[in-house]
């Protein structure tokens, strides 16, 4: 408001005092305040010096929010990871015959290169012995042709029956190349016996395999 200015607020309330704020150009601005009460009569008249103001600073006080802007374009939806799975039923015979790969489960899926697989099976090979027994066997994790992971058992015991031995293993393979058709096989294979009649899969083989793209 210019010099000689005039504002008027009403305000219909029984208060004992008033808080205002006055944003100045200088310390020379002289502003004056006075009230009326309801039947008109001017009371509560005052000069404000400037030493009684007390400066908000210089930045001033902080505007009112502003409206909220418009919605921002939506982003790329990001990539989902997806499971492929095999739950075989055994039993599967896996010896005889010896150093003979036996594949007891698989998965068949499209990779991308540079896809991350998490490769998780479980399942159990059961060994019916004689007296004295002694067996070694692997467990290979295979991409099409290529094999990329083992693992290698061996046991032996004096005591003669049906010995079981439950497998599980996870393993993360990152895509060589992409392909339309690309199978993931676990295959049994015993390469040495000693008093073993037969060997066989439990009744339950699963393959998992989650798919991650980068």
């Amino acid at each position: 408001m210019g010099p000689g200015k005039v504002a008027t607020r009403f305000y219909f309330a029984n208060l004992d005092a008033f808080e205002f704020q006055f944003i100045t150009s200088s310390d020379a601005v002289k502003v004056s305040v006075w009230g009326k009460d309801s039947a008109g009569r001017l009371v509560a008249a005052h000069r404000v010096l400037p030493a009684e103001l007390d400066p908000i600073s210089s930045q001033g006080i902080t505007g009112a929010t502003g409206a909220t802007g418009v919605t921002g374009a939506t982003g790329f939806t990001g990539t989902v990871p997806t499971l492929a799975f095999t739950n075989a039923i055994g039993p599967i015979p896996v010896f005889p015959p010896l150093n003979t790969e036996v594949t007891v489960a698989s998965v068949t899926q499209s990779v991308v290169i540079n896809q991350q697989l998490k490769i998780d099976y479980a399942f159990a090979v059961e060994f019916v012995t004689s007296a004295n027994w002694a067996y070694v066997f692997e467990v290979r994790l295979y991409r099409d042709a290529t094999l990329i992971n083992t693992r290698t058992v061996n046991r032996n015991l004096s005591a003669a029956g049906t010995q079981r031995f439950p497998l599980g293993n996870t393993y993360v393979d990152i895509v060589p190349a992409t392909s339309a058709s690309s199978t993931y096989s676990v295959r049994v294979i015993v390469t040495a016996v000693t008093n073993i009649t037969s060997a066989s899969t439990g009744t339950s083989i699963d393959l998992n395999i989650i798919t991650f793209t980068p």
